[in-house]
């Protein structure tokens, strides 16, 4: 049995599901864990059915394939659909909240191999100052007084955009 995103499947347990995608672009692809890429409610599993490292017979491996899925069924990230994407970042916050930190590690490693970037954290900085006889020009973000010049950048995950780089006389 091969299973395939999209196909209907009945577990060990009774329960029928979908299979709801398939992370990354190699079936065969196994986590330091024995973790395969298919996504079943919310959980992964092997091409063949077992669930997670656990063989045929656990109560969540795949019973048997009750439907096929049909030939437009996305197999890739960039092709399935906002709702199967959204099933993935659901698992994901799921391991997130109620994993060990080794879970999360090999998660993130998970993440890694698939070439999945999150979004880099972007922040606005700004200093506002002044020059002084004595002291030269002093910037800081608690806005000294007799402030007479602002200077604003971007930070993006954490380093400073030197484009971004912005003075104003105010």
């Amino acid at each position: 049995m091969k299973i395939e995103v999209g196909d209907k499947v009945e577990l060990n347990n009774g329960e029928v599901h979908e299979v709801d995608q398939m992370v990354g672009n190699d079936p065969d692809y196994v986590t330091p864990e024995g973790y395969g890429p298919f996504v079943i409610d919310y959980s992964l599993y092997h091409q063949d059915g077992r669930f997670a490292d656990c063989g045929h017979e656990d109560i969540l491996s795949v019973k048997r394939i009750i439907s096929r899925a049909s030939d437009d069924t996305p197999k890739l990230w960039r092709d399935m659909t906002d709702e199967a994407q959204s099933s993935y970042y659901s698992l994901a916050g799921w391991i997130a909240h109620n994993a060990t930190p080794r879970g999360i590690e090999l998660w993130n490693e998970f993440v890694e191999h698939l070439g999945i970037k999150p979004e880099p954290l972007r922040e606005t900085v700004t200093l506002e100052g002044n020059h002084t006889k004595s002291m030269g020009w002093i910037f800081g973000s608690r806005h000294p007084q007799n402030t007479t010049h602002r200077i604003t950048f971007k930070l993006i995950d954490g380093e400073p955009d030197c484009d971004s780089i912005k003075m104003e006389k105010l």
